[in-house]
């Protein structure tokens, strides 16, 4: 199997119109940053794709609409950024997407990541849909989670701590 151009990042995305910001894959220090509000994943993009470091620093603050991502990830074989578009070279040709334009702040992801406190805790609860996402990003069939009372959150991390997803529990009352 060909080696893909960038990680299906863009699944991490919410799917709500009415929230634009959370349809957007986020650039921000070098990593991308997706969320739909329930599950939150991030990764550098230097160690999780085969985009150059020069393009990475030029994605800087840029938001890109998940169905944007998709098709990179789908389809691109190589990605240059100009102005405010991708360019991407496909089997089929050159495919030009432009970034999405949002007034909006993107969540604090880095607040909401530096609030996780690990507690020891009984029983959590977690949405099977959100498991299932996070293992075709990381494309892993094993996960391992670290359990954390704060906020009612774990964390999935990959031991180079290059990519990590957290995801909000759910009552299971």
């Amino acid at each position: 199997m060909t080696e893909k151009l960038v990680k299906p990042i863009h699944l991490a995305c919410g799917d709500d119109e009415t929230r634009p910001i959370l349809c957007c894959v986020y650039i921000k220090d070098g990593h991308a940053v997706a969320t739909n509000g329930h599950l939150i994943v991030k990764q550098k993009l230097s160690a999780t794709t085969l985009i150059n470091t020069d393009q990475i620093e030029l994605l800087e603050g840029r938001f890109i609409h998940k169905a944007v991502w998709k098709e990179v990830f789908d389809m691109a074989k190589e990605l240059r950024v100009e102005n405010d578009a991708i360019v991407c070279q496909t089997d089929a040709g050159k495919v030009i997407y432009e970034f999405a334009n949002h007034a909006m702040l993107f969540p604090n992801v880095e607040s909401i990541l530096d609030n996780c406190k690990t507690e020891p805790t009984q029983q959590i609860g977690l949405s099977p849909k959100y498991i299932a996402i996070i293992g075709k990003i990381f494309d892993s069939t094993k996960l391992k989670f670290e359990f954390n009372q704060a906020k009612g959150a774990m964390i999935y991390s990959l031991e180079s701590n290059d990519e990590l997803a957290y995801l909000m529990a759910i009552s299971i009352d």
